[in-house]
């Protein structure tokens, strides 16, 4: 019985090692888009391509030479307390992605269409859903579609994040926090299907509000900020004046953080002067 026991388990060994020689030998010549290639075919492949279909630069020069461009593929936060210039960040990357031949999507749950068109400088272009539908990922991807085929959309902004979740789906889960990593790795996913640049603004749980604000206060997730490329925060010091500032509190093409002093005018941020590196 020991020997007949032996000669199985060398039975079973032996038709493990064919089965694993015939699927190996099956994907010895797979040319599937999928295929596993050397990194430097893979490069060759992408310049046969094309390349990468876009890169460019938010034109704020100090935040320029720290993350060097900005990529297709890209999910950027944009955080900050209430009120402190996170949609008129995005206005004025807006603005300098038209100069450069990039045509924006909006879609602005938290202004009309109306409001936000009117706070824009005059003459900027862009495109914005007629009717926006929250808490849809699903109608969001759709809309994407829609403006890459119709008008060549590259960049797309999102104001806010926590219109995407719908306040009433939040209530109901026991982990609130793992469904809002889901949806920004959702994100994370369409900017690099679809080859665009997604910037999502997400509220802060900062208590001072003219205080400097850190990753931490990334409201209701910290998978916010771990699915994103880039996490700038933006907020002022006072309401005296129109200045604010802008800090790179996470940049995974460089590495490099640090902060920009900005300044409103004419319905965009300028940069005033590089502050020292944090």
């Amino acid at each position: 019985m020991k020997q007949d026991d032996e000669v199985r388990e060398i039975d079973k060994k032996l038709k493990e090692l064919e089965d694993k020689k015939r699927i190996l030998d099956l994907y010895k010549d797979y040319k599937g888009e999928d295929k596993v290639v050397s990194m430097q075919e893979f490069l060759e492949l992408e310049e046969e391509n094309g390349g990468s279909s876009f890169s460019c630069h938010s034109k704020i020069n100090s935040l320029d030479n720290k993350i060097k461009e900005l990529r297709e593929g890209d999910l950027a936060v944009i955080t900050g307390p209430t009120g402190q210039g996170k949609t008129s960040l995005c206005q004025t990357l807006n603005v300098s992605f038209e100069k450069q031949g990039i045509p924006c999507l909006w879609f602005t749950f938290e202004l009309g269409g109306t409001e936000l068109i009117e706070k824009m400088p005059d003459g900027t272009g862009g495109f914005l859903p007629r009717k926006n539908k929250p808490s849809d990922m699903t109608w969001l991807e759709q809309r994407i579609c829609e403006a890459i085929a119709k008008h060549s959309i590259k960049a797309v902004f999102i104001d806010h994040l926590h219109f995407l979740l719908g306040l009433d789906i939040l209530s109901r889960l026991n982990n609130a926090s793992l469904y809002i990593g889901k949806v920004t790795s959702e994100l994370k996913s369409i900017a690099i299907k679809w080859s665009i640049m997604i910037f999502l603004v997400a509220h802060s749980t900062k208590k001072n509000q003219f205080s400097e604000p850190n990753l931490e206060d990334l409201r209701d997730s910290s998978f916010i900020g771990q699915n994103a490329d880039f996490v700038f925060i933006v907020w002022r010091e006072s309401e005296e004046d129109n200045v604010a500032y802008l800090k790179i509190a996470k940049n995974r093409r460089t590495g490099t953080l640090g902060k920009v002093k900005l300044r409103y005018n004419n319905k965009l941020f300028r940069e005033e002067i590089q502050i020292d590196e944090c």
